[in-house]
């Protein structure tokens, strides 16, 4: 019996130690393609150049914008080397960054940040617009990069360009300008009067033609009662004429030679014997 309890823990511990037999992971290839890639890429980029505007050509003054441009090319000659131009590297996607300090100074851009320059054909431009509050020096800040197509990977990064401009003041205001400033006031003021007059003339039309409106209506329904009662006596007035005409058209007794029945005279009629009795007594006495 101890021998058979034997042979089955032997045997257990022979089935666990078959099963538990581990498989190693595949490797992750993902982070050597991803060092193989920068490595290509940065073997395919070139030497390029940069040119840029001289900041200190630019006359800078408060108040006023300016244009500033830098541009990224594929060729490059050592010979037309200067303050505003240099190398870079390109044949990749290329980023160019410009930042001002400095006397109120404020950049806007005007192009895409990032643009391609692959071959030495390529060539690609930036525009800002530089506009200073006040005098004083101002710092502009160029930076160039270029990226691994289009993420966020760099490749390259020169380093930066600083050049320092003065800004000049602005100029006084001109006699026009003051005077023009003097009687501002009153300009606006007749813009305004202006404005509203023509505002109340415009509501004085409307009320007159409200109003004109509604004495048309009233004319209207005046003119209409009137017509009604004209048409009553002209109906009446009609009535009497047929009346008339009827009366003038009847047929009138026909006149002969003999007199109306009412005209001729009644027979006397003779006394009695009573009355020439009565008569001669009283012509008697």
């Amino acid at each position: 019996m101890v021998l058979s309890a034997l042979c089955a823990l032997i045997c257990g511990l022979l089935l666990s130690s078959c099963g538990s037999v581990r498989t190693e992971p595949a490797p992750d290839t993902s982070q050597d393609d991803y060092i193989s890639e920068v490595t290509a890429s940065r073997k395919q980029l070139f030497t390029g150049e940069i040119t840029y505007d001289d900041a200190a050509e630019l006359e800078m003054t408060a108040g006023k914008s300016s244009l500033y441009k830098a541009t990224v090319s594929g060729n490059w000659d050592s010979r037309t080397a200067g303050s505003d131009r240099q190398v870079t590297k390109v044949g990749a996607q290329i980023g160019v960054k410009l930042t001002c300090s400095g006397a109120g100074i404020k950049c806007k851009s005007l192009s895409s940040e990032r643009q391609n320059v692959l071959t030495v054909e390529d060539s690609a431009e930036w525009q800002w617009e530089i506009e200073a509050v006040e005098a004083g020096e101002a710092t502009l800040t160029l930076t160039v990069t270029a990226y691994l197509r289009d993420t966020d990977n760099v490749l390259f990064e020169k380093p930066p360009i600083v050049s320092h401009a003065q800004v000049a003041a602005a100029p006084p205001p001109s006699r026009e300008e003051t005077d023009e400033g003097a009687f501002q006031w009153l300009k606006d003021l007749y813009f305004t009067m202006k404005g509203m007059l023509l505002e109340i003339a415009a509501l004085a039309m409307a009320v007159g033609a409200i109003l004109t409106t509604r004495s048309q209506i009233r004319r209207r329904r005046t003119s209409g009662g009137d017509e009604g009662t004209q048409s009553n006596d002209a109906g009446e007035a009609e009535g009497d004429g047929e009346n008339e005409q009827s009366r003038a058209h009847q047929p009138r007794p026909q006149q002969t030679g003999q007199p109306s029945p009412s005209a001729v005279a009644r027979p006397e009629r003779p006394e009695s014997e009573g009355a020439r009795r009565t008569s001669g007594c009283d012509g008697s006495v």
